[in-house]
């Protein structure tokens, strides 16, 4: 993927998800990684915005993303439709690479808690959602 491409996304994403994206658990962190760490939830929300064509409201408190997240950074349950939509996502900004193979099992590895519900295993912002 090209630069150019990189920053139309990253441009929608600050466009449309702009002071939703709760980012209150890395306040002490530098402006570049908190730009990051928005980008990345906001890619997540955008994800669920998309396919679950919710409002970016919606999509933005589905992000669950933190420490202890076990590689899930968003849940959403679309109810009318009974369908889980669970995400894991990467910003790569160059937009060259890919994510990480410890990442990918880390995120099989937390579906599968998820379903075996080991809440255990999880932050609050995943247990708030296991109803």
């Amino acid at each position: 993927m090209s630069v150019i491409h990189v920053n139309q996304i990253k441009t929608q994403i600050q466009r449309i998800f702009k002071d939703l994206i709760d980012l209150s658990d890395i306040s002490n962190s530098s402006q570049e990684s908190k730009e990051n760490f928005f980008i990345s939830r906001g890619l997540a929300a955008y994800s669920i915005y998309y396919l679950a064509n919710i409002t970016p409201k919606e999509a933005a408190t589905s992000i669950t993303d933190g420490g202890d997240d076990n590689g899930i950074d968003a849940i959403y349950f679309d109810n009318s439709n009974k369908k889980l939509y669970i995400v894991q996502s990467k910003w790569i900004r160059d937009g060259i690479g890919e994510p990480e193979n410890g990442d990918v099992k880390k995120f099989v590895a937390g579906v599968r808690d998820l379903f075996n519900m080991e809440y255990d295993r999880f932050n609050m912002k995943i247990i708030s959602k296991k109803n």
